[in-house]
């Protein structure tokens, strides 16, 4: 009885030790790291050509990616990304604005993730709905947002739609 108390008593120690070195190791930087690396096997997933398959409708695309959500909303969290909702009244939502965007996008390494006129807004204007474009981003890629916005908006000018 008494080894058994002992053998407790060291299963114990030794649990509550490993608790608190978990603990003191998964620091700030670790929580940062693990969702970089989710963005990264995101990002790695998006762009393997093995991940594409041909769906019934005739296009082309990826089923079932593994979201970042989480580890988005996170790093914002975190400080280590800021998060826009651009919702551009003055942009048309034609496909060669959402071209644009997407280009744009792709073209800047620190904008690090990206959505487009997702339904993922609480309320539906009537009519034609607004440009509305989500971004999450480092905080060098603030002045080129400012201009993806600018040049968005200056489209309607030059298409002439109303």
């Amino acid at each position: 009885m008494r080894y058994v108390f002992v053998a407790l008593i060291a299963f114990t120690l030794g649990f509550a030790s490993h608790i608190g070195y978990v603990r003191i190791t998964d620091t700030r930087a670790s929580r940062i790291e693990r969702h970089w690396d989710a963005i990264r096997k995101f990002d790695a997933y998006m762009n393997d050509p093995s991940n594409l398959e041909q769906f019934s409708n005739g296009f082309a695309g990826v089923s079932d990616p593994p979201y970042p959500d989480a580890d988005l909303v996170a790093l914002t969290e975190l400080g280590e990304l800021s998060c826009a909702d651009l919702i551009l009244p003055e942009a048309p939502n034609t496909s060669e604005a959402n071209q644009y965007w997407m280009s744009f996008v792709n073209q800047h390494d620190d904008i690090i993730y990206s959505l487009g006129n997702s339904t993922y807004a609480a309320f539906q204007p009537a009519g034609q709905q607004p440009l509305h474009v989500r971004l999450w981003y480092l905080q060098s890629a603030e002045s080129k947002i400012q201009s993806l916005i600018l040049h968005s908006e200056s489209m309607e000018a030059e298409s002439g739609e109303p």
